[in-house]
């Protein structure tokens, strides 16, 4: 069984780390840290001028459509085993 720790601002948040969970579980162990650090910047927009109606289709308003571009930073870190007794 995978356990991770999420510490999540936001739901969707959780997902991903879920999603990348299910994506590396061969690589996870019992104990692992998984830490996910997920930013999104706006990359652009595009202004839609309003459209004038006629007989078939109302008027529409004008409205903006932003960009978003979206990124994770990823890190799987081994689970720390302490050195045993009398090994040096």
């Amino acid at each position: 069984m995978i356990r991770t720790r999420v510490r999540a601002r936001r739901r969707h948040h959780e997902g991903l780390v879920d999603r990348l969970a299910v994506v590396l579980r061969e690589h996870i162990a019992d104990g692992d840290e998984l830490h996910v650090t997920y930013n999104a910047m706006q990359s652009g927009w595009q202004d839609h001028a309003p459209r004038k109606g006629n007989l078939i289709r109302p008027p529409e308003a004008g409205w903006t459509e932003l960009r978003f571009k979206y990124s994770a930073f990823v890190v799987l870190r081994a689970h720390a085993v302490p050195p045993s007794v009398g090994e040096e």
